[in-house]
């Protein structure tokens, strides 16, 4: 279902990372996924990092097909030398691979732990870190 009035995403910007905040709690319908990845590529287009934080805290459900945009997103921004790191997948959320629940479970299973960098940190959490590694501290928040 798609919630009109609530965002697809929020981004955050740094000057070197870009963080990116998921506000659905599925990513099952094509709408959803076309909006995200129209979303994202917006971003990306107008604000190049060094690196990418998606923060997955508010997803609960997600189709196979969205997982096939993640590894899609993941191989663009390393032809673009940036670093993709994925926030919020944990052990918390419901397992059902059948109903395609997301959880780290399902990302284990298909063996994509190994291509994506993850962590159960929060994402502004992650991305304030890696910005002052990077030496940044300008930040600026958008909504769409």
């Amino acid at each position: 279902m798609i919630r009109k009035n609530k965002p697809v995403a929020t981004l955050e910007l740094t000057d070197h990372v870009l963080l990116v905040t998921l506000q659905r709690d599925t990513l099952l319908e094509d709408g959803e996924m076309e909006q995200f990845q129209d979303f994202f590529a917006q971003a990306l287009s107008a604000h190049r990092r060094e690196a990418v934080v998606l923060d997955l805290h508010a997803v609960e459900q997600i189709s196979t097909a969205a997982i096939a945009l993640l590894l899609k997103i993941r191989r663009k921004l390393q032809d673009f030398g940036m670093k993709l790191k994925l926030c919020c997948i944990g052990t918390d959320k419901l397992v059902d691979a059948a109903n395609d629940r997301f959880s780290y479970e399902i990302f284990k299973v298909l063996d994509l732990h190994r291509l994506f960098d993850i962590t159960d940190h929060p994402g502004q959490q992650v991305a304030r870190i890696l910005s002052e590694k990077a030496g940044s501290s300008s930040q600026t928040a958008v909504a769409c």
